[in-house]
């Protein structure tokens, strides 16, 4: 996702920060650290970040196309679409390609998309 292109100001540019506060149960605490731990997001402020721009990406409605919807990879997914998607998967047959190479060009998917570090 690019911040920019939702809005908002890229973070490591002059822009002016805000700070927020909030309150978390000490399981969804527990889930962040460990989120950053793991190496899933550098920091506190990366995981919020973009939790907000992804949420705003997931809400848009109105930029980012001719016809005023948000493309289609930042669109979430209806039951249906996923249903579609699912028939359109079994309609097409036994493919060559592995697993491995499935998963290899799922990462490389969401890598290029923001959503995966490394």
């Amino acid at each position: 996702m690019d911040a920019e292109r939702l809005g908002f100001p890229s973070a490591d540019g002059d822009e002016l920060m805000g700070t927020v506060t909030i309150s978390l149960p000490d399981p969804m605490v527990d889930w962040v650290e460990g989120q950053i731990r793991d190496g899933v997001y550098p920091s506190l402020n990366d995981y919020f970040r973009t939790l907000v721009i992804r949420d705003k990406a997931e809400t848009q409605t109105t930029e980012g196309t001719d016809d005023g919807s948000p493309p289609p990879d930042e669109r979430p997914y209806t039951i249906e679409a996923v249903r579609q998607i699912v028939r359109d998967a079994r309609a097409s047959g036994v493919g060559s390609k592995t697993v491995k190479d499935i998963a290899e060009e799922a990462k490389a998917v969401v890598r290029e998309r923001g959503r995966l570090r490394g």
